[in-house]
């Protein structure tokens, strides 16, 4: 018999994994007016980087089917609700030239005087994942970096100031200007710290990503012996 070495390829290559998948949400100003705010699904942006971003609108709003990093359509929807949109112009050049860190730092979330900030993503398709929240500012200094509460675990940068996006170095996504909250599960629900009371303090956010935490394992040892005693078994019997 001869051995179908083929098929054992195949079997083995079914195993594989590719890498864990991710969910990017970009907070806009608007769809219509602001389009050097929009990043294009072949664009890659973030920390983590990513492509097929999804690109929100406006103040408030919903999205139904939140697309993946590899643009496929997922069980996910998000609705938000701030208070207030806005945008940082020092990125504009570049964001206007499809640089993908320009277009989403370019328009952000801003509570504008204290107005609440949520967004609630359902359906998220990973048993674990991770939050990783990006800020923005048009004012360097200490009033935007805000903390964060997801599914009542709270998170914020590493300090309390931020510079504005440059053009010369492009955005540098660190601990200073992103904020991780980890071990999540279930439905998302997030919530920025308001204004403080001195007027210090804005909620200023420019999208957020979902990180999948629970890859498939890549094929076991078990599995591959096996493989390798039906090889062997299949030769004997030739």
């Amino acid at each position: 018999m001869k051995i179908n070495i083929t098929i054992l390829a195949a079997v083995a290559a079914a195993t594989g994994v590719s890498s864990a998948a991710t969910i990017g949400v970009n907070f806009t100003e608007s769809i219509a007016g602001h389009a050097n705010q929009q990043i294009a699904s072949g664009t890659v942006a973030g920390s983590v980087p990513q492509s097929n971003w999804n690109n929100t609108g406006g103040a408030t709003g919903t999205i139904n089917t939140l697309a993946d990093s590899a643009g496929v359509a997922t069980t996910a929807s998000i609705t938000w609700t701030s208070g207030g949109v806005w945008g940082d112009g020092d990125a504009n050049a570049d964001a206007n030239a499809g640089v993908g860190d320009a277009q989403l730092n370019r328009g952000y979330w801003d509570d504008n005087n204290g107005g609440g900030q949520t967004f609630t993503v359902t359906g998220v398709p990973y048993t674990n994942y991770d939050l990783l929240v990006y800020y923005a500012t048009d004012t360097p200094g200490t009033q935007h970096l805000q903390g964060i509460t997801a599914n009542g675990t709270f998170g914020r940068p590493d300090i309390t100031t931020g510079a504005r996006y440059s053009e010369k170095s492009g955005a540098v996504w660190d601990s200073t200007n992103t904020a991780t909250i980890t071990g999540l599960t279930g439905d998302l629900t997030a919530t920025m710290d308001l204004r403080n009371a001195n007027g210090n303090g804005r909620a200023t956010i420019a999208g957020f990503q979902i990180l999948e935490a629970s890859a498939i394992p890549e094929p076991s040892s078990t599995l591959l012996v096996g493989l390798s005693g039906l090889a062997l078994l299949m030769r004997r019997r030739r």
